[in-house]
């Protein structure tokens, strides 16, 4: 596999005019940020981190609450319990710690055959407990660790495999780095938590405060398991938005479900077509976005 660094000729064209046309008001461009700006997904990658160094907080009450489990069968919800257990009694065994990610995402992907939105919401409790300081620390230090990764995917014992390594997209970096020459607002919107964005958003020259993320509420300085709403998830990605900024969005760039909205409402809406995604593919060629692909296996 390799990532495309060549923009669709179409798409070129279209930016190239954006990029050389006088605006009234400060143009805005908008960005997903996993599997958009960077090949993988930096919430799981720093989710990943916090369950293998069990730097989650399963010692607390709060986390194995009935309320934030309510879409998790009661065996799943022990056996995860179970596995921390031993894990965090046993904390020199990796291998114990890696028994406790697969049980974790073994719910998330029953979760996410209910309801994508449900499986990211159920995901809070893993961000939970840190000071944003903290969980910034965790992100950032997860980035760079993954970065200096190659890609590849790693299996777990029931078989799910997860990836390994990320990538910063060279399209989207330089495209902002021409955006940001010309003053435009840039935006990055995630479903992720928004310290962990915020925390790596220096790569691009992004200003932390123009990352829009999963907000969780505080007490005392610390994250709880609760997000503030709307959740940056489908509209909740527009509706955020537009708590920053009224101009007309120019350019919004996204790669699944949660983003079709964001595009929708967008003047130059580019979505990124990856692999095993057939449906969403249609689903953005019916709305008319702008396709760009982003891998290739290196032997077709």
């Amino acid at each position: 596999m390799k990532i495309i660094d060549q923009w669709n000729p179409e798409i070129e064209k279209i930016l190239d005019k954006a990029l050389n046309t006088k605006y009234k008001d400060t143009p805005v461009a908008v960005f997903d940020f996993d599997n958009t700006l960077i090949y993988g997904d930096q919430g799981i990658n720093l989710m990943n981190y916090l369950i293998l160094n069990l730097l989650i907080k399963g010692e607390e009450d709060w986390f194995w609450d009935e309320n934030n489990w309510q879409y998790v069968d009661k065996e799943d919800y022990f056996n995860i319990k179970i596995k921390y257990e031993i894990a965090w009694n046993n904390r020199k065994d990796i291998n114990l710690a890696i028994e406790l990610l697969d049980e974790i995402y073994k719910v998330f992907y029953k979760l996410e055959k209910i309801d994508l939105e449900i499986a990211y919401r159920w995901s809070k409790i893993i961000y939970a407990g840190f000071s944003i300081q903290e969980l910034k620390y965790f992100s950032r230090k997860s980035f760079e660790q993954s970065l200096q990764e190659a890609i590849e995917e790693v299996e777990l014992p029931s078989g799910i495999t997860i990836q390994k390594g990320l990538i910063i997209h060279p399209l989207f970096y330089k495209l902002i780095q021409e955006l940001i020459k010309r003053n435009w607002k840039i935006f990055i919107i995630t479903a992720s938590p928004e310290p962990a964005i915020q925390a790596i958003s220096d790569y691009w020259s992004i200003p932390e405060e123009n990352v829009i993320g999963m907000k969780l509420k505080q007490n005392k300085s610390i994250l709880l398991p609760e997000i503030v709403e709307p959740y940056t998830y489908n509209e909740g990605k527009y509706l955020n938005l537009r708590q920053y900024v009224k101009d007309p969005i120019i350019i919004a760039a996204g790669d699944s479900y949660p983003d079709i909205f964001l595009l929708e409402n967008a003047q130059i809406p580019i979505f990124l077509k990856r692999k095993n995604k057939e449906k969403l593919y249609q689903l953005a060629k019916e709305k008319n976005f702008y396709i760009q692909e982003v891998e290739q296996v290196e032997n077709e």
